[in-house]
């Protein structure tokens, strides 16, 4: 007969002779299982860090991709209408970014200068999309998207004005007699 007596076994049998239970588990195993904890422990902190946090100053939305939870959004309280609804249009670009590319590609291709006026034109150009279907002029909208990702959000030296027209072009709807871009070369 066998009792269990802590980390040992004990045989009755055989004149309570000890046996090793198999020990603690190997370091690697351990590892990996704080790792996994640390993991789910994460997924509802952070979240709900984000949500309690303040928005940054002069921010009107912000999204935010996070692994196996997907795109999580802050929107200002107090916007107007019309703002508000190009905002909403922005931050659902970035959401869709998120969605498609996944939380770790997304990261990689935003902290890429480049890569960020991507990202961040598609958003813009989203917003014009939407200004030219109500028959809009667009090239004002476009031409301060340009001046605002070239002059307002950080890259480095590598990343010149013709690469951002570059990017923005190919993101934006294309002018038309009515919408012009009207950026300087």
């Amino acid at each position: 007969m066998r009792r269990f007596d802590g980390d040992e076994y004990f045989d009755e049998d055989e004149g309570s002779t000890p046996t090793e239970s198999g020990g603690s588990p190997p370091l690697w195993v351990r590892a990996v299982r704080v790792l996994l904890l640390s993991v789910v422990a994460a997924i509802p902190i952070i979240p709900a860090a984000f949500l309690l946090m303040p928005m940054p100053r002069g921010a009107d939305g912000i999204t935010l991709c996070m692994p196996f939870i997907g795109p999580m959004q802050q929107f200002a309280p107090d916007l107007e209408p019309d703002l508000e609804e190009m905002v909403q249009i922005h931050e659902r670009i970035h959401a869709e970014q998120c969605r498609r590319m996944g939380a770790f590609r997304y990261a990689r291709t935003y902290l890429d200068a480049e890569g960020m006026i991507t990202l961040e034109a598609e958003a813009f150009c989203a917003e014009a999309r939407t200004l030219a279907t109500r028959g809009l002029n667009t090239g004002p909208w476009v031409s301060r998207i340009i001046e605002t990702l070239y002059y307002d959000y950080p890259h480095d030296e590598g990343v010149t004005y013709p690469d951002v027209l570059r990017i923005v072009g190919s993101s934006c709807p294309p002018p038309d007699e009515r919408s012009r871009l009207g950026v300087r070369p």
